[in-house]
């Protein structure tokens, strides 16, 4: 399980991550290798990404429903070329091989109940670890550890969620142009006896000097740059377009999990997933509800205080009505009833992340 915090300060990971960078332990999420001649069909039935308009060595967020539309997990899929390999699983020679990360939903469950109609293998990679640098220094300090100058121009040449094989101190490692706070990151994947090693070159010999950073710092930096978390932002009775996720849909597939009841859904919003803030110094409990006029008219899902941004912010489930930025809402706090004004979900963007 990713760590809630380190012996440092959660202000002094924050700050490290949006003035230099930060390296955090994603080891916990979980990992699926799928492969086999109709992996791409199986994939392309079961996520709403169209998974034949994805290139070799690039990655997608995506979404998996269930048969109401309802988002039963978040994702990121790999589609891998046919160099990459680890211990669970060796991909070499292979065409039609992908990598799966799921969030905290029924994603895994959902692609294993549909696998046996298709000529594929899921293989969850227990030993397949995952390191994530991220900040606007990430790039260099991430060079700084490479072996030779021709890896370290590759790497600096990597789109936003390329994918590329890289060797680091001696090991191979499968590498993303992606992150999660707003910043420029990098997602290192490597086999589980060599996981150490590598967080520890990273730390050591990074340039400039990287910080360890928990998840008690992550979640409120995912916040700040408008990103969501199964779980809370997502429940599982939501569907992409009441949580600002329809750039995950392609509705011009023929086909895919939950596409009928979705569209049908689609017409009819009972909530929308808004940002929210104040200018106060708010203590606000999960799941609080948004009240306007005496009525309730939503509720929140992840709030904090940003020392980064020095206000209140957070996420609410409210009525499409009550949806327009600007809108007044008043909260129950620990300081008392207090007024927030609803916005957009992003607070934070690094213009200058690649």
């Amino acid at each position: 399980m990713l760590p809630l915090s380190y012996s440092h300060s959660l202000q002094m990971q924050h700050l490290a991550i949006r003035t230099e960078c930060g390296l955090t332990d994603m080891s916990g999420i979980r990992k699926i290798l799928v492969k086999g001649k109709q992996a791409q069909w199986f994939l392309d039935s079961c996520v709403t990404r169209n998974c034949y308009a994805q290139e070799p060595g690039t990655a997608v967020y995506t979404v998996i429903l269930d048969a109401d539309g309802n988002i039963l997990d978040d994702a990121i899929l790999f589609r891998l070329n046919s160099r990459h390999t680890w211990r669970d699983a060796v991909v070499n020679g292979c065409e039609h091989a992908w990598l799966i990360c799921f969030g905290a939903g029924r994603g895994f469950a959902m692609l294993r109940s549909e696998a046996s109609k298709f000529d594929v293998q899921l293989t969850e990679c227990q030993h397949l670890h995952c390191l994530m640098i991220q900040g606007p220094k990430a790039a260099s300090s991430f060079a700084s550890v490479l072996t030779n100058e021709n890896s370290r121009d590759k790497m600096a040449k990597m789109k936003r969620f390329e994918v590329r094989n890289f060797d680091l101190a001696g090991h191979p490692v499968l590498v993303a142009r992606v992150s999660y706070s707003g910043e420029d990151g990098f997602e290192i994947f490597c086999d589980y006896n060599v996981v150490k090693d590598i967080w520890d070159l990273i730390l050591g010999r990074g340039v400039p000097a990287v910080c360890p950073v928990a998840f008690g710092a992550l979640d409120m930096m995912r916040i700040e740059a408008g990103l969501l978390i199964f779980g809370q932002d997502m429940t599982g009775v939501q569907t992409p377009r009441e949580v600002g996720l329809d750039f995950v849909v392609d509705y011009t597939k023929t086909e895919f999990l939950g596409k009928e009841c979705l569209l049908s859904r689609n017409c009819k919003l009972q909530k929308c997933l808004v940002g929210f803030q104040s200018s106060q110094q708010l203590s606000i409990a999960n799941r609080a509800p948004l009240c306007n006029g005496g009525e309730r008219i939503g509720q929140i899902t992840s709030c904090g205080y940003s020392q980064w941004l020095k206000k209140t912010i957070g996420f609410a489930h409210v009525t499409p009505k009550s949806a327009s930025p600007g809108t007044t809402a008043y909260v129950n706090t620990a300081e008392g009833i207090a007024e927030v004004t609803i916005t957009n979900r992003r607070f934070y963007q690094n213009l200058n992340s690649n």
